[in-house]
């Protein structure tokens, strides 16, 4: 929302500056010679094309697109629900292809319709004159800038917000997509139990995102609201209910904070663990994505060996390992999950050595 007002306040004052720049009375004098039509034309191509790329840059931010499931689709088996979801993802990766168009048609006919406008004031402006000539100069800036604004589009990485549960499973699963995708680490897991554990995890995080060079975002750490959310399933077997519960709160909040600031795709490492619903888990994201107008990227990220690879990176990097989910129901269950002895020790023996960097989200 903040970055939503940050371009909007942005395009807003450009537009009221150029408003002042062309409606501004001038002397006579100042209105004749080829230097000065020269200079003008090129002004007006210049105002108009950072109109232009303003308005696009906050137009692709308001995606009107906010879909409510049916309960006939949600209360499905999950497999089920996982196919249908799949085909019915196509929706969403063709309404932001026609969102991009879009935004590129009106990012050229607001700034000429508003320049137009502009130049018919112009005739009733001491020392002013309409031109056809200052609306084309200002029509080919716009030109310019929004082609120039498709092809970084087209042509850059897609910006990724990758919800990370642990950096075990964050480490690897970030240097694979940073190949593809402009990544940014989420780390939001208010189920982690106790204080200090988490403390643990989320510094550990702060290193891996400082020796990678990614940006971490820090989600607010409510763990008794999470406890609220689960309450009457603390005796859930795991991959139960609570489970699920758990799985759609961490990854709304990362929909929800992806569509808010202007990601493409939105993931989870949560699937590469061989203890995760990974078909539940992606058909939950596949919901959100419909509903807040935010791809999802679909992957089984233990597949292809990709559980074992992080644990071979974790080992490289001397990673702290958790034997448990995060949760004190999953603490009490019996540890599924191979810990590399020496790397844990010296984590633990590090305590809550915070690493610098990260930017927390209430």
């Amino acid at each position: 929302m903040i970055q939503k007002l940050l371009r909007l306040y942005i395009t807003v004052c450009w537009s009221f500056f150029v408003f002042l720049l062309l409606t501004l009375p001038m002397p006579p004098s100042q209105t004749t010679g080829l230097q000065i039509t020269y200079a003008d034309k090129l002004v007006h191509f210049f105002i108009f094309g950072l109109l232009s790329y303003f308005i696009a840059k906050t137009l692709e931010l308001f995606t009107p697109l906010e879909i409510s499931n049916s309960p006939a689709i949600i209360d499905q088996d999950y497999k089920v629900r996982y196919a249908k979801l799949n085909s019915t993802h196509e929706f969403l990766t063709g309404f932001i292809e026609k969102h991009h168009r879009t935004v590129l048609i009106a990012s050229l006919l607001l700034p000429t319709f508003y320049g137009l406008m502009l130049e018919y004031l112009q005739k009733s402006i001491p020392g002013r004159n309409a031109s056809l000539l200052d609306s084309a100069a200002g029509l080919a800036g716009s030109l310019l800038a929004i082609w120039i604004y498709h092809l970084v589009k087209k042509y850059s990485k897609p910006k990724l917000l990758l919800h990370i549960c642990c950096v075990g499973c964050g480490a690897f699963v970030s240097q694979t997509l940073a190949a593809y995708f402009q990544v940014t680490l989420f780390f939001y897991n208010p189920n982690i139990y106790p204080d200090n554990e988490y403390e643990l995890r989320l510094a550990e995080t702060k290193k891996v995102a400082k020796k990678f060079g990614f940006k971490l975002l820090i989600g607010e750490y409510a763990h008794e609201e999470w406890l609220k959310l689960v309450k009457g399933r603390e005796l859930d077997r795991e991959k139960g209910e609570r489970c699920l519960i758990c799985y759609r709160e961490r990854l709304t909040r990362t929909a929800k904070l992806a569509r808010e600031s202007g990601f493409t795709y939105f993931a989870s490492t949560l699937t590469v663990s061989p203890h995760k619903l990974a078909q539940e888990i992606n058909a939950i994201g596949l919901e959100l994505a419909l509903k807040y107008g935010v791809k999802f990227l679909n992957r089984d990220f233990k597949k292809q060996d990709g559980f074992k690879k992080s644990l071979a990176l974790s080992q490289e990097l001397k990673l702290y390992r958790q034997n448990y989910c995060g949760c004190e129901f999953s603490q009490n269950a019996p540890a599924r999950i191979a810990s590399d002895p020496p790397a844990n020790d010296q984590a633990r023996r590090a305590g809550q050595a915070r690493v610098a960097g990260g930017q927390r989200i209430s």
